[in-house]
């Protein structure tokens, strides 16, 4: 029952890892049925049945009280009806069963037929439904994503409505519908339903000032119109495709704050900021990081995954001339980091492609790609880690003791061997560290 069962009706999942199942035992019973069981919900009715590599949650037919906190049952009643219990379901499409035993299918609200009509509506008064879980009206939009589906109309009306239960919800659940709408073909049309219902300063608050800002003199659309577009380009990661659907959200907080004239910088010949060209929102990439980062934060999110989002955000301003000399790559390959390379000219290109203006940006993209890709198969050092000397190295060599001299050196030597590969060799460092010394001190 519920959405293994809708999607193996829409193909989707040949074998689904977790199955939903309802029966008219109690949970006592079941446990005394199969020998490995896990009591999840057991207050609630529910055991969770191990079977080899397979578990599947079990429940017993029931109906809920009131949901004072916008999300538990402040009661529970156990039935002995499956129509009775699929009553209790959010939308339609998760209110069928099938017995398999008996071939018998269940579809007392229509889900069958809302499933043929690509229609993601909920049983009974939405209202209600609504209110019984906060997290439902972010779960409708993103059934609508994932499965490309519609929101019916009176379901999307009801979402304003219970906006507050909404907000009680906490971060960890919204943060779990997020993750598994950025995996959906389109997330836009889940982060449409959202926005037209006011449901963005619930998720992120600073979203908001996307929607109508302008994003800048080779943008066609605004900022939000083409964060969402490079989204639904983007064919990396969710990690990837969350930094490319907020990699601009940092514009309308520096617009504000830099003069009229103010222009973007364009790189010289050594990857270095250099003469300005046009007007843009300067900073904006770290403003936005920052932003996104502390957000993340309140949304629970691990540290590997605000580290990476962070760092895209931070670096997606690729502004790349065939000018560059081989040391500039290598600059520009240090700077940003050889595990990020990818995901970064992934994000780029989406965000290129979404401009809807600038289309042969993407062939000097592809021609800074593989220039990349040359220079990390030579070899050479593009990191501190790279060097053939390390801070034990120096510290022995000048008698040293630990200390920020040290990595100032370090950082010294790398500038040097990224100009010049041929001094990475350990003698040639130390005496070039001595040098690095005496100008430092």
């Amino acid at each position: 029952m519920g959405g293994a069962l809708r999607d193996q009706i829409l193909g989707r999942a040949p074998v689904p890892d977790e199955w939903d199942i309802a029966t008219s035992a109690r949970p006592d019973d079941v446990m005394k049925i199969f020998p490995r069981c896990v009591p999840t919900g057991i207050a609630h009715g529910t055991v969770t049945v191990l079977l080899d590599d397979h578990k599947a949650e079990v429940t017993t037919f029931r109906q809920e009280g009131g949901y004072t906190d916008a999300r538990h049952p402040d009661s529970v009643k156990f039935l002995g009806s499956i129509e009775e219990d699929l009553a209790r379901r959010d939308f339609t499409i998760n209110a069928m069963a099938y017995d398999p035993l008996a071939g018998h299918f269940v579809d007392p609200y229509g889900g069958m037929e809302d499933l043929k009509s690509r229609l993601v509506k909920t049983v009974g008064d939405p209202a209600v439904r609504f209110g019984e879980d906060g997290l439902r009206p972010l779960r409708g939009a993103r059934f609508v994503a994932v499965l490309g589906f519609r929101m019916e109309r009176a379901t999307f009306e009801a979402m304003e409505g219970v906006l507050q239960s909404f907000l009680m919800v906490s971060a960890e659940r919204k943060r779990d519908e997020i993750i598994k709408m950025m995996k959906a073909e389109k997330p836009s049309l889940g982060w449409e339903i959202l926005r037209k219902a006011r449901y963005i300063k619930g998720i992120f608050p600073e979203m908001v000032k996307m929607v109508g800002a302008p994003g800048g003199e080779l943008h066609k659309y605004d900022v939000w119109n083409h964060s969402i577009m490079a989204c639904d380009f983007c064919p990396g990661a969710w990690q990837v495709r969350l930094a490319a659907l907020l990699h601009d959200i940092g514009k309308p907080f520096v617009e504000a704050d830099q003069p009229e004239s103010e222009v973007e910088a364009s790189y010289d010949e050594d990857g270095e900021p250099a003469q300005e060209t046009r007007k843009t929102f300067y900073r904006h990439q770290q403003a936005g990081s920052e932003i996104v980062q502390r957000w993340m934060e309140r949304m629970r999110f691990s540290n590997e995954d605000i580290r990476l989002v962070a760092r895209l955000i931070e670096h997606h301003m690729v502004l790349y001339s065939p000018e560059w000399s081989d040391a500039a790559v290598r600059r520009f390959i240090g700077r940003v980091g050889e595990d990020l390379l990818d995901d970064l000219f992934t994000l780029v290109e989406s965000d290129i492609k979404a401009r809807g203006t600038a289309q042969e940006a993407l062939s000097l993209l592809n021609e800074l790609k593989s220039r990349a890709r040359g220079e990390m198969k030579k070899e050479v050092a593009l990191a501190i880690k790279d060097l053939a000397v390390g801070g034990l190295d120096i510290m022995k060599h000048l008698s040293l003791d630990p200390g920020p001299l040290i990595g100032r050196i370090l950082r010294g030597l790398l500038d040097r061997v990224i100009e010049d590969p041929s001094l990475n060799r350990r003698e040639t460092l130390l005496r070039l560290a001595g040098e690095i010394k005496e100008k430092e001190q």
